[in-house]
């Protein structure tokens, strides 16, 4: 059996910034400049490159497995791989430098652009994101109309227990009759702001609350809900 070597290490690179689908964000946004178009058609390039080396390096470690040592022919050809590999790379981390800096560029109005992310967790994350989103909220409304920090968040990014809340406020904001601006606006009225009663929270975040337990939202024994997640939970037992 051949011996591998420790010290050969064989890049891996799979990060990709979504560059079509950010382009088409700014060009909804009417923030492209026409040479942005070009960069994406570059980091494709360079994508579509690495991809080759990548596999040209697969498919000659497949043929040639083990260690090799540098001063053998084989070993030659597994560096000048493993380099045309790095290669490929630094120009594709060129490319996302590129468009980071397009994504940061001043607009017309000199604001910077900006995103708010949500990690995941589960619902964990997701109470934990709504608290802050409050909290941003109320900040917010304490700012020159539609200047706070909420107000100038160009990209929202979630992942898994995040996405639970994004979704949910984005949902909100499409419906609201002012947008955007108006579930912010609505989101800032919350607790802890002074307002009273027996509802002191917008009618959407308590029905965010009533229904936290998707898989079970009416909790009881005799609901509906209960015996849908026994029943589930049995089927796949058996």
């Amino acid at each position: 059996m051949a011996e591998e070597n420790p010290k050969v290490r064989i890049p891996v690179f799979e990060h990709a910034l979504p560059h079509q689908v950010l382009l088409e964000e700014l060009q909804a946004e009417e923030r492209s400049l026409p040479e942005d178009a070009k960069l994406v058609e570059e980091a494709t390039n360079a994508y579509n490159a690495y991809g080759k080396t990548k596999n040209a390096l697969d498919d000659w470690s497949a043929a040639h497995p083990g260690w090799h040592s540098p001063e053998t022919p084989d070993g030659h050809k597994l560096e000048k791989l493993i380099e045309a590999i790095r290669e490929a790379e630094r120009k594709c981390k060129e490319c996302d430098q590129k468009f980071t800096n397009i994504l940061h560029r001043d607009d017309s109005s000199g604001e910077r652009r900006s995103a708010l992310c949500f990690s995941g967790g589960g619902i964990r994350s997701a109470s934990v994101c709504l608290g802050v989103l409050q909290s941003l909220a109320r900040f917010s409304a304490r700012r020159t109309v539609n200047q706070g920090i909420l107000h100038r968040v160009s990209f929202l990014s979630t992942v898994s227990g995040g996405g639970y809340i994004g979704s949910w406020l984005m949902a909100w904001a499409k419906r609201h009759a002012r947008g955007y601006y108006g579930a912010i606006d609505e989101l800032a009225q919350g607790s802890g702001t002074g307002r009273t009663g027996v509802d002191p929270e917008p009618r959407t975040i308590r029905h965010l609350r009533e229904f936290t337990s998707y898989l079970a939202p009416r909790l009881g024994g005799i609901t509906v809900d209960t015996w849908t997640l026994a029943a589930i939970v049995l089927r796949n037992l058996f």
